[in-house]
């Protein structure tokens, strides 16, 4: 699979990372987009993205901080994105993790989980006092 360069010699894909690739091969990182969007108190909603290299490490070399591994994948997917189809190492790490089906599976955790957080979040109505 061949990968477009630019004019300048750099690659597109690997420009629009935060910080870049860092040196990486494509081999060794997985794309990740992390939703940076805020609010302050009553102003307007802030949009924005983050998106980055994320190290792929073996599980026994894995900080759980900064590098993702099969292990940590799971926690890191509740607030990254990742596009696994952009590098090899991200290609490699869907198919270790189980594939599309186990993806999904993760997909459906992830959905249940923010469902019981808002629902947690939610102050319960209650009848008025002597009401």
């Amino acid at each position: 699979m061949t990968r477009a360069i630019d004019k300048d010699g750099s690659r597109p894909y690997a420009r629009d990372l935060a910080s870049g690739t860092g040196g990486r091969s494509g081999n060794s990182y997985v794309v990740g987009e992390l939703d940076t969007s805020y609010q302050y108190a009553d102003g307007p909603w802030i949009p924005g993205l983050h998106r980055g290299a994320i190290p792929i490490r073996t599980p026994r070399r894995c900080d759980h901080r900064e590098c993702v591994c099969t292990e940590c994948a799971e926690s890191w997917m509740f607030d990254w994105r990742f596009y696994f189809d952009r590098t090899a190492g991200g290609r490699r790490l869907r198919d270790d993790l189980g594939g599309e089906a186990a993806l999904d599976a993760i997909a459906a955790r992830r959905v249940a989980w923010d469902a019981a957080c808002r629902r947690a979040a939610t102050p319960a109505i209650t009848a008025p006092p002597g009401g």
